[in-house]
């Protein structure tokens, strides 16, 4: 098992999950980080702003962490940590 969070896409990520069973890993969906940034831009919230603006700079993709999982042969994927938070049923 392979634990990986708060980092972008990396080849060393790939390396180390070669042939895991299992790959835990953040995920930022950058279309919802972009509508967080413009909101926040609308809202002049100068400091929300700038930290969805930074948020791609230092965390993987959906996208990005299913690629490696793929290209590493990793068995399962867990994302964990997404940002901004998934709005599912349960959270009530």
């Amino acid at each position: 098992m392979v634990v990986r969070g708060d980092t972008s896409k990396s080849l060393n990520l790939e390396e180390f999950s070669a042939g895991g069973d299992l790959l835990v890993h953040e995920a930022s969906p950058p279309s919802l980080l972009l509508l967080l940034n413009q909101a926040a831009r609308d809202a002049g919230r100068s400091n929300l702003e700038k930290t969805t603006a930074d948020i791609p700079s230092c965390y993987a993709s959906p996208v990005e962490v299913a690629e490696v999982a793929r290209d590493a042969g990793v068995q399962a994927l867990l994302y964990h940590q997404i940002i901004p938070p998934l709005i599912v049923p349960t959270m009530e």
